[in-house]
């Protein structure tokens, strides 16, 4: 064999080695990541837009919370999922603008790790600030074929009205004042508008009619949009008497219920809907629960109460509604379970059977070729052996040949 050709090999070989066990080293270094992303940070009252989280080579859970449910909501609050070896996936969640104002939402992970078994963590804000419609409720666009109004405010909304004494600020569209007594022949309406160009119509002292009176008040903007807000009153009967009311006009209890329900880190079960009165949900390890609970009512009372000092077991939370006379019980049984027990056993699952499943999985996928590479090795070391052997056979050879020849030339000289 030629010894040039037997190096050759060798260092081939060599190099295919130090290439291939390089390419495997990366299979323990696949660091995870994570982000969070949003559309906008800036919506109308009404609008949504979109909150993403991507992860690549992990598994992460985390929660979505909003500072502020009552301005700005999420679609869920608590998620996790794990990609594949090598993956990006992600998840997308509803951010909804309920009401004019500013709410930051977070994304933080209470969990992650990578495939190289490091920990690692993702805590992202975002402040979403909400403005009214520009064009909204009985808002109506007014032509002005005179002015340019292209740069005219089109603020047509009230920052507060003012019946009978009560102040009602930030107001909706629709406005039921309390109850007027029987001998109150009249009551004052006033408003004040958020745009000082904006102009208001309606307001005064108005008289009451026995049953239910409506007003109405008119904002003109700056640029001529309208917006009508109605106010209702009821003037009570002689002798506290309800007054003889259409049924479509008496006052109904159900009218008085919850917009919204969230509990924080728990998810409540059945999914809340505003005519469903009892839910259930499970927390871990927590005296105390966090609801987020929203009136449809401004004016309304919410108190909640059994939510604070919870006991293993079943615990019950109400959350009660009350305007006037008027109210309304929503319970949740909130079920927490124990789990101290189940600590030390779980936390040496977290740390033990990752290590045994990712070696399982490694096996499988590169065991073959970890098969192939030893195989290599060592027919390279008997390549080389037989290679030096034959190498050494041949020199010895070529230095006996000219040996062999001088013996018989002295043999011959001998006989003669």
């Amino acid at each position: 064999m030629n010894k040039k050709i037997l190096y050759k090999a060798i260092l081939i070989l060599f190099l295919i080695l130090i290439f291939t066990t390089t390419a495997q080293m990366k299979i323990y270094a696949a660091k995870g990541s994570a982000s969070a992303s949003i559309g906008t940070t800036k919506l109308e009252v009404g609008k949504t837009t979109k909150l993403t989280v991507t992860a690549t080579n992990c598994f992460i859970g985390y929660e979505i919370t909003s500072s502020n449910p009552n301005i700005v909501s999420v679609s869920s609050s608590k998620d996790e999922f794990d990609t594949e070896y090598e993956k990006t996936d992600s998840r997308s969640y509803t951010v909804t603008a309920k009401q004019a104002g500013s709410a930051t939402i977070t994304v933080k992970s209470y969990t992650a790790s990578g495939y190289d078994e490091g920990k690692f963590s993702l805590s992202k804000t975002f402040t979403i600030t909400v403005t009214a419609p520009s064009s909204g409720g009985t808002t109506t666009e007014k032509p002005n074929n005179n002015n340019n109004t292209s740069s005219k405010s089109s603020d047509a909304t009230l920052k507060s009205i003012t019946v009978g004494g009560k102040t009602y600020s930030k107001p909706s569209t629709s406005i039921t004042a309390p109850n007027a007594s029987s001998d109150t022949s009249s009551i004052k309406i006033s408003a004040a508008v958020n745009n000082s160009k904006a102009k208001v119509s309606g307001t005064g002292t108005k008289d009451l009619k026995t049953g239910t009176n409506k007003f109405t008040l008119k904002v003109t903007a700056e640029n001529g949009n309208t917006k009508t807000y109605t106010i209702t009153v009821v003037r009570l009967a002689e002798e506290s008497e309800e007054p003889n009311l259409p049924d479509e006009e008496k006052p109904d209890v159900n009218q008085l219920k919850l917009t919204s329900l969230q509990i924080e880190g728990a998810e409540l079960s059945p999914d809340f809907k505003d005519d469903v009165f009892e839910y259930s949900t499970y927390i871990f390890d927590s005296t105390e629960v966090k609801i987020n609970a929203v009136a449809n009512d401004p004016e309304a009372k919410v108190e909640i109460t059994g939510n604070t000092n919870l006991v293993d077991g079943e615990n019950i939370v109400v959350i009660k509604l009350t305007k006037g006379e008027t109210s309304v019980e929503y319970k949740v049984k909130v079920n927490k379970m124990q789990l101290e027990p189940l600590e030390e056993t779980q936390d040496s699952n977290i740390e033990e059977e990752p290590k045994t499943s990712k070696i399982a999985e490694l096996w499988n996928r590169y065991g073959l070729i970890m098969i192939v590479y030893s195989t290599i090795l060592i027919s390279t070391g008997v390549a080389i052996g037989f290679g030096i052997t034959n190498y050494k056979n041949s020199d010895k050879t070529k230095k006996e040949k000219p040996i062999s020849k001088h013996s018989k030339v002295d043999f011959k000289k001998e006989d003669k």
